[in-house]
């Protein structure tokens, strides 16, 4: 199980841009999680997964704010709060 550390944050001003992240998580290994909980894909779920992507590659070349990853899960009942 993981510990939600927040839930959701808002990722643009707008909501009908890109979106909200279902989850910030931290693993037993000190990495950190965004966890995406879906059903049917859609295109702007591609495009978020992308910005996303970019983000935390960002953040894990500065090497300053720990290890991200995104994860994906279908169920969302395999995050506790």
């Amino acid at each position: 199980m993981l510990r939600v550390l927040s839930k959701p944050i808002c990722t643009q001003k707008k909501s009908s841009s890109v979106g909200m992240i279902d989850y910030i998580v931290r693993m037993k290994t000190g990495e950190m999680g965004i966890i995406e909980t879906k059903g049917k894909e859609t295109e702007q779920d591609r495009v978020k997964k992308r910005f996303l992507q970019e983000w935390i590659d960002a953040v894990n070349q500065h090497g300053g704010f720990g290890i991200w990853a995104i994860m994906k899960s279908s169920i969302d009942t395999n995050v506790i709060e």
